[in-house]
């Protein structure tokens, strides 16, 4: 069976980093600050975490996102003691609907513009917006690892924006994240603050995420795969689409560092990124391509100066139900998997577009790792599912 999600990292890279001195996180702050183009990085335990210290020094009290996202980014608002406000998506790339934010928005609030599944935002208009309205511009660029708008790459934009190495991320080691500054005073604010209240990670917890990745790098293999989907699906289950989250407690991810062995393993990513986000590029581009015409699904539709890499390739079954068309694609050995498609705003009436994709929206492999006899397998399977 085909796995929807693999690690972007190799076996031999997992164990080399293991075997780490000091200086790797400031050598991979460096090379993000040259990819990016932005002033200043401070690495984090996570996308989330980076978002929450963000927010924790900025005093503007409500944040505008989209209301179809990731639960982990508001769990991080909220914990943060900010106001969440949702805007409803475009059905056609699951970004924030900008017209929409127009007439929602309030002076001086804060704008986080998501660049959903990879696929860029319309970040020029959002930036316009928030100068019309003192409004401060964060990315969420979790997804977005390498993609472009204009040109540029997503996550330099905005004042700050944050990143994700989690294990289905294009750049990865499993856990940890960046925050990346175009801003130098915010970068102060928010490194004194992180050095106030984190606690250094501990050389065992590193160890724990590395294994995590190369447990789930060995449980996706095409070979084990389907015992590993057999026993995941009786022990977890699919996803409802709408998650309970708790935030009455704050996770310890919060308050732990990242370490020199996962800023390893990032390097190693870092020093083949280019060749993953072009094949991630070529397998979305057959995707878009060979499955045009299948009338069962709707792909993602996006202008030519949105160059995405997709952290996970959407599109939305266009009748049934989500759940039976899984189904019968895993019985063909195609995992689509639920761990994206939910939205967190569950008031059809505001928000019908994000509430659609959180019924109907599922995702097709997108990593590097994928053959050309794997994507034929993945064509076949669409097509006579």
């Amino acid at each position: 069976m085909i796995a929807r999600i693999r690690p972007e990292v190799k076996y031999a890279h997992l164990l080399r980093s293991l075997f780490v001195g000091e200086h790797y996180k400031k050598k991979l702050e460096e090379e993000l600050k040259a990819y990016f183009g932005v002033k200043e990085v401070l690495l984090t335990q996570g996308g989330r975490v980076g978002l929450y210290y963000l927010l924790r020094v900025l005093p503007q009290k409500k944040v505008y996102l989209p209301a179809y996202t990731c639960w982990a980014v508001p769990e991080a608002i909220l914990h943060a003691d900010k106001k969440l406000e949702y805007v409803d998506i475009k059905p056609a790339d699951y970004n924030m609907d900008v017209e929409k934010l127009r007439k929602a928005i309030t002076p001086h609030s804060i704008i986080l513009a998501t660049h959903q599944f990879g696929i860029p935002c319309d970040i020029d208009e959002i930036a316009a917006l928030a100068r019309e309205n003192d409004c401060l511009v964060l990315e969420d660029n979790a997804a977005g690892f390498g993609s472009t708008y204009k040109g540029k790459k997503t996550g330099s934009f905005g004042a700050a924006s944050i990143i994700s190495f989690e294990f289905s991320k294009t750049l990865t080691c499993g856990k940890g994240g960046a925050i990346l500054f175009n801003d130098r005073d915010l970068y102060l604010k928010v490194k004194n603050l992180y050095a106030e209240e984190i606690r250094k990670s501990r050389y065992l917890e590193a160890l724990k995420h590395i294994l995590y990745v190369l447990g789930y790098s060995v449980a996706t293999n095409k070979a084990l795969f389907n015992v590993t989907h057999f026993l995941f699906s009786k022990t977890k289950g699919l996803t409802t689409g709408y998650p309970d989250y708790d935030t009455t407690e704050m996770s310890d991810l919060y308050l732990s560092d990242f370490d020199d062995v996962r800023a390893k393993l990032t390097l190693f990513g870092m020093k083949a990124i280019d060749r993953v986000t072009g094949r991630k590029r070529e397998i979305a581009e057959f995707y878009l391509r060979e499955l045009a015409d299948c009338d069962k699904v709707e792909l993602p539709v996006y202008p030519d100066y949105k160059s995405p890499v997709f952290m996970r390739f959407p599109f939305r079954v266009t009748s049934g139900r989500k759940e039976d068309f899984y189904a019968r694609c895993a019985e063909k050995g195609l995992d689509l998997a639920f761990t994206f498609s939910y939205s967190c705003d569950t008031d059809r009436e505001k928000s019908p577009y994000s509430c659609r994709a959180a019924d109907t929206v599922l995702n097709l492999p997108v990593y590097s790792k994928l053959s050309q006899g794997d994507l034929q397998a993945i064509k076949k399977v669409m097509l006579t599912v």
